[in-house]
């Protein structure tokens, strides 16, 4: 044709920022997509990665064939869409072009969150500790009687006064983020 129409030249390509790539039929994928993978020890060695069951079963060239369904049985044993965006945690990480699952699943943390009214006490005491960092840190930078800019000319022990005096500077600067975002949580 004379002119292209809107989307003819990416219809092939897939966007790799898009969780849509269940049902992609391109054929060019700018990033690391495990369509197919095998297992984590080898032994399976071609795997659908978006299989439901993550069982380390074949991916075979029939389930593509279904007579009885237009995209084949292979779609049907994939996450659905809100499956996909439920069960991402499910999806191992793919190394080398095999599922690497060494960690497995985390189990839930033990730990109880706090109640609110704790987490405001333990906020609250953190910003006096938070507080007086600053001004421990300050007064040591300012102890250190180091020059404002640092001169044309220094001497070693200038530069070496001056290099310290900025490290004490940008950590009381961190405390004080510390206390502003203690400080904006209790606000």
């Amino acid at each position: 044709p004379d002119v292209y129409e809107p989307g003819d030249l990416t219809r092939s390509l897939c966007a790799p920022w898009q969780y849509d790539f269940r049902d992609c039929g391109c054929f060019y994928w700018a990033a690391s997509k495990p369509d197919v993978t095998s297992s984590s020890n080898g032994s399976v060695p071609q795997m659908n990665f978006l299989r439901e069951d993550r069982t380390p079963v074949p991916d075979l060239d029939t389930d593509a064939r279904d007579a009885a369904s237009p995209r084949g049985v292979r779609t049907a044993l994939e996450f659905t869409y809100p499956g996909l965006i439920t069960n991402w945690n499910v999806l191992p990480v793919v190394l080398n072009d095999r599922e690497d699952d060494s960690k497995g699943i985390p189990a839930p943390s033990s730990v109880v969150p706090l109640d609110r009214p704790t987490v405001i006490e333990r906020l609250k005491k953190l910003a006096k500790v938070e507080h007086a960092l600053c001004v421990e840190y300050l007064f040591a930078h300012y102890s250190l009687d180091a020059p404002m800019r640092l001169p044309a000319t220094p001497s070693d022990v200038t530069r070496k006064v001056y290099a310290a005096a900025q490290e004490v500077f940008a950590v009381a600067v961190d405390e004080m983020r510390h206390l502003r975002g203690v400080n904006e949580a209790l606000g």
